[in-house]
């Protein structure tokens, strides 16, 4: 998980940077999750 977690760090400083507003990441992170899911199983 670590690239996930990764991933969702650099979301999370761009939203908090103001480059993309926050819903835009969460929206982002939550089909992020459900790809990475979907392809791993319910393992992630």
């Amino acid at each position: 998980m670590n690239l996930l977690d990764s991933a969702f760090s650099v979301i999370d400083k761009a939203a908090k940077k103001g480059v993309i507003h926050k819903n835009n990441a969460s929206r982002k992170k939550s089909r992020l999750h459900a790809k990475v899911k979907e392809y791993l199983g319910d393992d992630a």
